[in-house]
């Protein structure tokens, strides 16, 4: 599935950012490599799928992904936080490893990128929003997301950023695009009608 998302970027590179995390990946690290001298935007999701509550457990998993990285040619600058946990030391974390911008899942997915304010300073990396609605929120116990519905919404969620002229970022995790490769395809084919409102760029260039 991971392999068929990044398939799916190999046109739409200059508008997509990949965040990965790399425990069941050791020994296809080249695969990466290879996304990366594609000219692939691949940043950072920890080592293992989750944030501690130890700053220096977390901080060992934070410097193996960032290690990796680094091995694989990418500058690592950008994070996302796994498993929505945040602890406000990964501010200290990324801040000493010279990142610029993150997503920590919190519920300010209705603002604007911004600087964050974490344990009473304002901090040097941006914090970027993210989109609550991905695939796995449309499922229930009883009744399955159908894709279709669920790309309609989508639409409807980008279509009113750029109406509202507001920034319009879309989240989806990787496995579920390729699965679900319409879904993927949905998103990209709504920025290129947009285009002409909408910059395309990634995460990192942005943050640039």
């Amino acid at each position: 599935k991971i392999r068929q998302t990044f398939d799916m970027a190999n046109s739409n590179g200059s508008s997509m950012s990949f965040f990965v995390n790399f425990y069941r990946w050791n020994s296809k690290v080249s695969y990466f490599r290879e996304q990366r001298e594609k000219g692939l935007d691949i940043q950072s999701h920890n080592y293992f799928h989750y944030l501690y509550p130890d700053r220096w457990i977390n901080r060992g998993n934070f410097i193996m992904a960032h290690e990796i990285l680094l091995r694989l040619g990418a500058q690592p600058v950008g994070f996302v936080a796994p498993e929505y946990f945040w602890y406000d030391h990964t501010a200290d974390i990324l801040e000493e490893h010279g990142y610029t911008y993150s997503q920590s899942h919190g519920f300010d997915y209705s603002n604007y990128p911004y600087r964050p304010l974490v344990k009473g300073s304002i901090r040097n990396y941006i914090e970027v929003p993210n989109d609550p609605l991905v695939f796995s929120k449309f499922i229930t116990e009883k009744s399955p997301a159908a894709v279709e519905y669920v790309s309609k919404m989508y639409r409807r969620l980008m279509k009113a950023r750029v109406n509202a002229c507001e920034p319009c970022l879309k989240y989806e995790h990787p496995n579920v695009l390729g699965l679900h490769k319409e879904l993927g395809d949905g998103i990209l084919e709504f920025f290129s009608e947009v285009s002409s409102d909408v910059k395309p760029v990634t995460l990192t260039g942005w943050s640039e």
